[in-house]
């Protein structure tokens, strides 16, 4: 099997089960008596896991093995939907939550270092930008029709959403040990510590990629239209519209992957390029509570889509070609840590902000166009202070 087939094949797993959870997962959260306020700071505790496990599951990816790293990610995810399954409120809900972001910690940057150095093996390092534009599309497939199911189940009973995302960890493990196992390991290992202090002293000398460690930290401000765009539509056009509103959501996410797969972006665009995704997601989150009706507010949301779509490929593509394959996954970890960590700073901010206001459509119109505003603020600086050129130092 291709390298690439077995990565798409990997993340569509991984996404469809991911997928069945995010459509009712805060609806799933309120049945379990959470205000929006309680949302925020669970998913706040779950951004604090993920950075805090990111640099030494990264290490342990670099210095073990990728596989192995993939392999516990991928077992962990599976006791954190059982967890959730079982969550009776707050704190139980806080608990599944951790598991899942330890679990999740030990997959990322892994699986990306792993496709990318399998590649490079393969004498095919040119492809990829072309493969993580790829994966782009293929996530958003899987999240469009994993969200859709998600969301008919939630009908039946919120708490069942947990169930698809449990049985996708099974046939995820068996690609992993029967077909990724031996493969997309650095040609020349070294130790843990080794790996991280090449990250730290690569991302010390190197401008471009402090660049993109503020540019992570700015896209996590996208975190509040993740928890509140359910209810928010909910309130908007009745429970049922989520069916209809969710595959226009993950249909416009394609776009973005689509184009960063079709075009050659030169090392001097890639910059520029993912600041227009930063601003298209900041403005489009904005845009939404500005209208009434339906239709004006669904344009906003394909906006916002289809900038995230391109921005995880651009990000993947400007960090990966700028480290060196013995410490590319704990690089990618280090960036995971600091920037995840600013991730935990947009809803801890949120729930401050709103703690003793209403749970009510107003209040999460008001938070959109603040965190919008600010975002695409900042992504408008960032192209300011734009690096030029592919060399890691630049």
């Amino acid at each position: 099997m291709k390298i690439e087939t077995i990565y798409y094949l990997f993340v569509a797993l991984m996404t469809f089960g991911l997928g069945a959870t995010v459509t009712a997962y805060v609806p799933f959260l309120q049945s379990l008596g959470l205000s929006l306020g309680e949302v925020g700071l669970v998913n706040a505790v779950f951004w604090i896991v993920f950075a805090g496990m990111e640099i030494p599951t990264g290490m342990k990816a670099d210095g073990k093995s990728r596989t192995w790293s993939i392999k516990w990610g991928i077992a962990l995810q599976a006791i954190g939907s059982l967890l959730y399954l079982s969550a009776v409120g707050f704190w139980s809900a806080m608990l599944g939550e951790a598991i899942l972001a330890f679990g999740m910690a030990f997959v990322s940057g892994a699986h990306q270092a792993w496709v990318v150095d399998a590649l490079k093996t393969d004498g095919r390092a040119n492809d990829v930008r072309r493969a993580f534009g790829t994966t782009a599309i293929i996530r958003g497939a899987c999240m469009l029709v994993g969200g859709s199911g998600g969301a008919l189940l939630a009908v039946i009973s919120p708490r069942s959403i947990w169930i698809p995302h449990f049985v996708m960890m099974i046939p995820s493990f068996i690609i992993v040990c029967r077909y990724m196992d031996g493969k997309g390991e650095p040609a020349k290992r070294v130790t843990e510590r080794e790996a991280l202090k090449k990250s730290l002293d690569l991302l010390r000398s190197s401008r471009a990629l402090k660049w993109a460690l503020v540019a992570f930290i700015v896209s996590g401000m996208m975190l509040p239209f993740n928890h509140y765009w359910a209810p928010y539509f909910i309130a908007l056009a009745g429970k049922t519209s989520l069916t209809w509103i969710w595959p226009i959501m993950y249909l416009s996410l394609m776009p973005g992957g689509w184009l960063v797969r079709r075009y050659v972006i030169g090392a001097h665009e890639e910059a520029t390029a993912l600041c227009l995704s930063l601003v298209a997601i900041g403005f489009g989150m904005g845009l939404i509570p500005l209208f009434g009706g339906i239709f004006f507010p669904i344009l906003a949301v394909m906006l916002h889509e289809i900038g995230r779509g391109a921005l995880e490929p651009l990000m993947d593509s400007f960090v990966h070609h700028r480290v060196d394959s013995d410490h590319r996954a704990t690089y990618a970890s280090l960036q995971g840590f600091i920037g995840k960590a600013g991730f935990a700073l947009t809803p801890l901010l949120v729930w401050f902000g709103i703690h003793n206001a209403p749970d009510t459509i107003e209040t999460m119109a008001n938070v959109w166009l603040v965190v919008g505003f600010l975002m695409t603020t900042f992504a408008i600086l960032l192209w300011l202070v734009r690096p030029n050129g592919h060399e890691s130092g630049s």
